[in-house]
């Protein structure tokens, strides 16, 4: 299994850049890691 998973990072307006970033590991007994298997965007999500 790999350590490295491929996510979408927000640097700033305009600057949204895909990479591969290690996975996150839980550490605090309220911490969640949650897989997304799809992802999809609203045409008005483009204006926003």
């Amino acid at each position: 299994m790999s350590n490295t998973m491929k996510a979408m990072v927000y640097y700033g307006a305009n600057d949204i850049r895909f990479e591969e970033r290690p996975i996150p590991k839980i550490l605090q007994p309220d911490d969640a890691v949650i897989k997304l298997t799809k992802v999809t965007i609203c045409g008005t999500d483009l204006g926003i």
